[in-house]
């Protein structure tokens, strides 16, 4: 079993959100869907009734399927990710700067694993260990 801990809003990280959760659906997993927030508002996406239902499933089954020992896929700004339900997260943050301060070193040495998006954050990240 695994952590979904994943913004259900309207913003870029719930659209990122809502294409994680269309797969896992599509591939019919059961997981522990835990929004960040709990703010979930996902009217800006074209959900099909299936897939509704399958979010409200996981909504209303997160907590109960819930361990800190489920690896865990945290998707949100390196500033926030330092807040975990799980041991073992990984972290798929966004970061459009040159340079990472000392808060943010440290925080992301605390994951698990590190996703980004593109190579320039990659290359940052790496610069700073």
């Amino acid at each position: 079993m695994l952590n979904f801990n994943l913004a259900l809003n309207k913003l870029s990280f719930g659209h990122v959100s809502i294409c994680i959760l269309r797969e896992l659906w599509q591939r019919q997993e059961k997981i522990c869907l835990l929004p960040i927030h709990n703010q979930i508002d996902v009217s800006s996406f074209k959900i099909e009734p299936e897939f509704a239902q399958y979010i409200q499933t996981e909504l209303r089954n997160g907590k109960t399927r819930w361990s800190r020992k489920n690896p865990t896929l945290k998707c949100w700004h390196i500033n926030g990710s330092e807040e975990s339900v799980g041991q073992e997260q990984v972290a798929f943050v966004w970061h459009e700067l040159d340079a990472l301060t000392p808060a943010e070193v440290n925080i992301l040495s605390n994951q698990k694993h590190i996703l980004v998006a593109n190579s320039f954050t990659k290359s940052v990240f790496e610069q700073y260990g």
